[in-house]
């Protein structure tokens, strides 16, 4: 509960009565019948947002190459103190290392797919899928800290980094269905302003910021497959169960939208639900951390 939450959110009570409660109904059902609990937000806030060298590392161990990456990230404080992302000047995200960086994670993705067979004989596919969450999680936070170092009018880039944070968020959802389309609807829950199908609004001081939410990138993606929100659904599935090892991304069907929303073909047989709330990538274990 301490690693697994972002924001301190391991420590409300209700949480970890549903973790608990989670523990108790997978003991004993079998492993297709389980319940998991995804993440699929990432670290990214308008005040910081970490270092990518955890993420990068725990990809490289899966690939099992040579590749020494402390001396391009350095510091991780530099890249999640506060000024990394309030002021461009202060930003890692457009450095020559940065730039590095992008470049050997981007070859790191393709080497996922080209070695596939090799890696997913030599561990198992859901260790294949947890490591190159990591590295989508690396990626979207070298994309980010990129964005905070644009010198673009303050309401401008804040509206850029919500619309990348989102991206990752949709993209996520997408991987997260993908793996478990097979096994029913999946229940995402998140602040309206991820979910909705519309353009997101957020007045924030003296700016006014849009974008476009996970929400709407997925309905405009996915077209009629998104329903109404889910607070106005009425199907209501005999029993939940869920997916694999958490820390996988999806794609959202049916219900979807306000606070939340069931991905999938929901249909009699739905019983699969996962959630998400605003998640971080774990350090070291799973990609998102759920």
């Amino acid at each position: 509960m301490s690693e697994g939450f972002s924001h301190g959110f391991g420590e409300f009570d209700t949480n970890r009565r549903l973790v608990a409660w989670m523990r108790e109904y997978n003991e004993s059902r079998p492993a297709e019948q389980r319940l998991v609990f995804h993440g699929f937000d990432a670290a990214m806030e308008m005040m910081s947002a970490p270092s990518p060298r955890s993420y990068l590392e725990f990809a490289r161990d899966h690939l099992g190459i040579d590749l020494g990456l402390a001396g391009l990230v350095g510091d991780d404080e530099r890249w999640s103190r506060t000024e990394a992302i309030l002021d461009p000047a202060m930003s890692v995200g457009a450095t020559a290392e940065a730039e590095t960086l992008r470049s050997i994670a981007d070859d790191m993705l393709t080497a996922f797919y080209v070695r596939a067979p090799e890696l997913i004989a030599a561990t198992s596919r859901a260790e294949w899928i947890r490591a190159k969450a990591h590295l989508t999680a690396g990626l979207g936070l070298l994309r980010y800290h990129r964005q905070s170092a644009k010198r673009l009018e303050q309401s401008a880039r804040v509206a850029g980094l919500s619309a990348i944070r989102d991206a990752l968020m949709a993209q996520n959802l997408l991987e997260i269905r993908d793996i478990e389309a097979r096994r029913g609807a999946t229940l995402v829950f998140a602040h309206n302003l991820h979910l909705k199908r519309g353009p997101s609004y957020m007045r924030l001081g003296d700016m006014d910021i849009n974008w476009s939410g996970a929400g709407a990138i997925l309905a405009s993606l996915l077209g009629e497959q998104c329903g109404q929100p889910g607070p106005q659904r009425r199907h209501r599935p005999r029993r939940a169960r869920a997916g694999h090892p958490r820390g996988h991304p999806a794609e959202p069907h049916h219900h979807m939208g306000a606070d939340e929303g069931r991905l999938g073909h929901g249909g009699p047989h739905a019983h699969r639900h996962h959630a998400g709330a605003r998640l971080l990538p774990p350090r070291r274990g799973d990609p998102r951390r759920g």
